[in-house]
């Protein structure tokens, strides 16, 4: 699994007993065969090494390369459900992997938030998204719960040094010249990043 580092304490490790749940999921007898022979005499940590370097799937790979070359990152997406739309959250979901975006000690492994190291050397990111409803209804909580988990948690905790997030307000609902409003200041912040 994409989540599992070598980083994992050697307790855990121990108890996940991770070559017997991996033949005991292999399958039929030729499929556990196959995998008797890929792991060979390698211990856990080993088996977790061959599992990340030869199973990360390809365009995972590509698209972490894709971030690491970049300078900054900007995200432009509608707020859904006060996060991005499933496919932009699939995209972090792959890509915003531990050893890659962050890092876990073994405290963090036994639930201490205070043990993510970030990995991300990013100086800033831009979020614009539009939304439904007003800026009122963000500036009664559903702003703060956004910057929480989408600016703080998804972004500044790997590594982002500066997150700024923009809000187009009910942009539905809008007239002709609070949209151009909008166009303008997209603009205008593509121009300064």
């Amino acid at each position: 699994p994409s989540w599992l580092t070598e980083t994992i304490p050697d307790d855990m490790l121990e108890r996940m007993r991770l070559r017997e749940s991996l033949l005991g999921e292999a399958g039929g007898p030729l499929k556990r065969f196959a995998l008797k022979r890929l792991i060979g005499d390698r211990d856990a940590r080993g088996i977790i090494r061959l599992l990340r370097e030869r199973y990360q799937p390809k365009d995972v790979l590509v698209q972490q390369q894709k971030v690491a070359r970049a300078e900054a990152l900007a995200f432009v997406a509608p707020v859904h459900f006060l996060s991005f739309p499933a496919m932009l959250k699939g995209w972090l979901d792959r890509v915003w992997t531990p050893g890659f975006a962050y890092d876990l000690t073994p405290e963090a492994w036994r639930g201490d938030i205070n043990g993510r190291r970030p990995r991300l050397t990013h100086k800033k990111a831009l979020i614009i998204q539009t939304t439904i409803f007003d800026k009122r209804a963000y500036d009664a909580g559903l702003r703060e719960a956004m910057r929480m988990v989408i600016d703080e948690f998804t972004l500044t905790y790997p590594g982002i040094k500066n997150v700024e997030h923009e809000y187009f307000y009910a942009v539905h609902g809008a007239d002709d010249a609070t949209r151009r409003g909008y166009l303008e200041r997209a603009h205008a912040l593509g121009l300064q990043f």
